[in-house]
């Protein structure tokens, strides 16, 4: 009997499920299971008479192993055909060599599925990266928002995560709750608001009654609303969040696409219908016929825009950009000193071409200033949500 078969009669090969290393195992192994080599996975060795479970081994028959002799025939033609099968098993002089020190698929396997094992922990591990970064890049995506008359969206301030005693971020009690309850505590609250067509009306369901109650009153003279309606609620599938709000993207009877935001007060969520209007301390046509010299809180969509023409030639100096108000009905040109605090502040990245702020304005005294050209004093605010004071 050769070598190779006597070894294939005393051991058993086994393939780990894990990483799908090829290895031997004496057939008197007295112990119940082996750690793989590869993926220190613990595994366990049939017992006499057990049937193998799938998937957990593969037992490669060591007879596969053994040379086996071609069949008895007779004739000119099967003693051909008995040639031709030795002639393909017929192996070099330098396989033959290796093959009596060590068996082939010992050899070959054990490289391969090593090999492929590390492949997979390696696809795996992209993978979950890649996961990581589109789940970051989607985040993003929501922060950006778009400006003008059909959509007006309003983002919030990123959620601050103030580290514990044991130095680990905790979540803004807001995103600990789950989309679920949120859902179903705004979704009413945004019908009854929507809905409301008097200015008492709204004053339960918006945050800071007391603040918001003049401007109400400011806004609707005669305390009368036109209500825009419900006609869909969450229409993206999606809530954006923020230190202590979340925003939710609704339409409108009259078909606009807008966002609401909801504020966490002691008395529940709360709409901040500031941010919903974009409440200014002027309205745009009170601001284009006063034309005033003091600084002046508005909300206002900024877009970057190279427009040096009149008092601001001079691009050294200013930085220019386009001022526009909720519902595009109205723009003016803003100029912040570069170098100023408020120009760090109004600074936006190349992703972004347009954002929602809360900026004080005021008309320059210059007497070649244009009536549509104002200066930026102030960024009060990188959104239109409100601090509380």
């Amino acid at each position: 009997m050769s070598e190779t078969h006597e070894n294939a009669r005393r051991w058993s090969g086994y393939v780990c499920p894990d990483c799908r290393l090829v290895f031997r195992v004496p057939r008197d192994h007295d112990g119940r299971g082996l750690v793989c080599q590869n993926c220190r996975r613990l595994l366990r060795i049939p017992a006499a008479g057990e049937i193998t479970p799938p998937l957990l081994a593969e037992i490669i028959n060591p007879a596969q192993l053994a040379p086996q002799a071609p069949p008895a025939t007779s004739g000119a033609k099967s003693a051909q055909q008995g040639i031709k099968q030795r002639v393909r098993k017929r192996r070099n002089a330098a396989t033959a060599t290796n093959s009596s020190k060590q068996v082939s698929w010992e050899r070959e396997s054990s490289v391969q599925t090593s090999s492929e094992g590390l492949k997979r922990r390696t696809l795996h591990w992209m993978l979950g990266v890649g996961l990581a970064v589109f789940g970051l890049l989607a985040g993003a995506g929501w922060v950006a928002l778009r400006g003008g008359k059909a959509v007006l969206e309003v983002p919030v301030p990123a959620p601050a995560r103030p580290a514990t005693d044991a130095g680990v971020a905790e979540l803004p009690s807001i995103m600990q709750r789950s989309v679920a309850s949120i859902l179903t505590e705004t979704e009413p609250l945004a019908r009854k608001f929507l809905e409301a067509t008097t200015v008492d009306e709204l004053l339960p369901l918006i945050r800071n009654p007391q603040r918001a109650k003049p401007r109400l009153q400011h806004q609707y003279p005669q305390g009368r609303i036109e209500p825009s309606g419900l006609a869909q609620f969450n229409t993206s599938g999606n809530l954006a969040f923020g230190d202590s709000s979340t925003v939710v993207e609704v339409r409108t009877r009259n078909f606009e696409s807008r966002q609401l935001t909801f504020v966490e007060t002691p008395g529940g969520l709360k709409i901040d219908w500031e941010s919903w209007v974009g409440w200014s301390e002027m309205s745009w046509r009170e601001l284009l016929a006063a034309k005033p010299s003091q600084a002046t809180e508005f909300r206002v969509i900024v877009k970057r825009v190279d427009y040096y023409n009149f008092a601001f030639t001079d691009d050294s100096q200013w930085q220019s950009y386009r001022l526009e108000s909720a519902d595009g009905e109205h723009m003016i040109f803003g100029y912040v000193q570069r170098g100023s605090a408020a120009a760090a502040k109004i600074q936006m990245s190349s992703e972004v071409d347009h954002a929602t702020m809360m900026v004080k304005i005021r008309f320059a005294a210059a007497s070649n200033a244009a009536n549509n050209q104002v200066v930026i004093d102030e960024v009060v605010a990188t959104s239109w949500l409100e601090k509380d004071e």
